[in-house]
């Protein structure tokens, strides 16, 4: 007799294995069978921002402005070529005293320079003999501030 009931808890555990595998197997295939909504995928793409890839200078000048520098040159050399140890000293020797920062950028050929004091019209003068110098600067307070007439990104070179 207790063969009997050993037999027929058998039978049961087995048909319920069978059963608790069948139900797991249909949900699995249901997810599977029902990916994602193309329709949200788009909608969720179409969403996301651009993603805006800086050069090397560009994130140099942001670093600047973010530092709020008033003036901001890039300089390069008229050549185009790297930046050597004559070129950096003619540039800090011939830069003003109070000029805050310097950076090499662009693989050495470009030098992003930021200033809370102006560069006074000789010094650019001067530096614009040896390199080619764009202006990133904010516009001066009380100027007129019209599109023509605001420094950015001019190249006072010309």
């Amino acid at each position: 007799m207790l063969q009997k009931i050993n037999r027929k808890n058998k039978s049961q555990k087995n048909i319920l294995r069978a059963a608790l595998l069948m139900v797991s197997a249909s949900l699995m295939l249901m997810n599977f069978a029902c990916g994602g909504n193309p329709s949200m995928q788009k909608r969720s793409n179409t969403n996301a921002s651009p993603e805006v890839k800086l050069t090397a200078v560009e994130r140099d000048i942001k670093s600047m402005q973010t530092a709020n520098f008033q003036y901001i040159f890039v300089f390069r050399r008229k050549d185009g070529g790297v930046f050597d140890g004559e070129d950096r000293t003619f540039l800090k020797n011939n830069s003003p005293a109070e000029t805050n920062r310097f950076v090499l950028s662009d693989d050495d050929k470009a030098v992003v320079a930021g200033s809370s004091f102006k560069f006074e019209p000789e010094v650019l003068k001067k530096l614009g003999e040896h390199f080619t110098i764009e202006n990133f600067s904010a516009p001066e307070p009380g100027k007129n501030t019209n599109v023509n007439q605001a420094n950015d990104n001019k190249n006072i070179n010309k």
